[in-house]
């Protein structure tokens, strides 16, 4: 056997141990990748970055079950993620989003837990939706929260209660008529160190602006001086461009600046838009709800590496809005493809300027 796949047996061997013990962590009961049976394990199989992703969950599963005095809450709770990975199937685009959210997730889960503080809810694209929540006046029967949050679409909003404890692992809130929040229930259930949020009840219901939730898991706000778990931030790992070395060409074409702007408009995403140029690519258009007639961008991605991209974004103070045409196509640099032409129109009562990058 080679010394590689010495290596990943014996990884398939620690992967089995955690899986068919007391800790469920990548794959529930698979051994080795012949005997993969789901489609969300052959997957992991055929693609190299998925199996490490599947390695960094799985160590850091085991380092949060190590330092937990509440190893059976993480547990039962991978084995819930273990469910909603596997309703990706094969579908590496859904598995890797997946993994790198969970990834961040088991970093802060382990050690104590205390309900009073401040939290932050893990997520993979805090630009485009963040919250936090605060918790003190804790007693035997409850405490006092406030969780608030904002999102890329300008939606924002604050809710503050008192939440009744049913046990030492679980909370609820329920609004009144008084706020208008009268169909707004949130539970607040321990995980180990962290403390999961699940909401009963629109965005409108719970005292939020349009599109913005408050449910997802936190985790307790780090120390002052030290910096929450990182966050994966290129379309490729949130699933969104099929390969890690399209999204590094996607990055180098635009740039850091218009490569992040273009992450940020990932709010709403539709890979199935139509081709009008008959050229072969893949067409995705990504926008920011509520303002999408200008915070967009559109990608037309080749398989072959060819990149067409369209950014739009509101400039200066008035009604100004600017169209940034990136192409790696010489032949397409001074000519707009139709396909991003036809998506062109701004606001209402804007004034739109088209920049040919160089």
């Amino acid at each position: 056997m080679m010394k590689r796949e010495r290596r990943h047996a014996a990884w398939l061997a620690a992967v089995a141990w955690l899986a068919s013990g007391a800790a469920p962590a990548a794959w529930a009961g698979a051994a080795q990748c012949a005997q993969a049976k789901s489609p969300a394990e052959r997957a992991i199989c055929a693609d190299p970055d998925l199996q490490a992703r599947d390695r960094a969950m799985a160590q850091a599963y085991a380092h949060a079950l190590a330092v937990s005095p509440h190893a059976d809450e993480l547990k039962a709770d991978q084995r819930d993620w273990l469910k909603q990975r596997d309703a990706c199937g094969g579908d590496a685009a859904c598995l890797r989003p997946s993994y790198a959210q969970r990834t961040l997730e088991l970093q802060g889960m382990g050690g104590r837990f205390d309900w009073a503080g401040r939290w932050y809810r893990v997520s993979l694209t805090p630009e485009l939706a963040s919250a936090s929540l605060s918790i003190d006046h804790v007693t035997a029967q409850g405490f006092r929260f406030d969780i608030g949050g904002e999102n890329s679409g300008g939606g924002q909003g604050d809710l503050s209660g008192l939440a009744r404890l049913g046990d030492e692992r679980h909370a609820a809130f329920r609004g009144n008529a008084a706020q208008d929040t009268a169909a707004c229930a949130l539970r607040f259930i321990r995980v180990g160190a962290a403390l999961r949020v699940e909401q009963d009840g629109d965005s409108g219901e719970c005292g939020a602006g349009e599109h913005l939730r408050y449910d997802g898991l936190y985790l307790p706000q780090p120390a002052k001086g030290v910096a929450a778990a990182a966050s994966p931030a290129g379309l490729f790992v949130r699933g969104l461009v099929p390969t890690q070395a399209l999204d590094q060409a996607l990055h180098r074409l635009l740039g850091a600046k218009d490569y992040a702007y273009l992450v940020s408009t990932a709010s709403s995403a539709n890979a199935q838009e139509k081709n009008l140029d008959g050229n072969g690519a893949q067409v995705i258009s990504m926008f920011v709800p509520g303002v999408a007639c200008d915070t967009k961008s559109l990608l037309m991605l080749g398989s072959d590496g060819r990149l067409w991209v369209g950014l739009w974004e509101p400039t200066g103070s008035g009604m100004q809005v600017e169209l940034r045409y990136y192409t790696n196509v010489a032949a397409d640099k001074h000519r707009l493809p139709k396909t991003i032409a036809a998506d062109q129109q701004p606001c209402s009562g804007e004034t739109l300027t088209i920049r040919m990058m160089p």
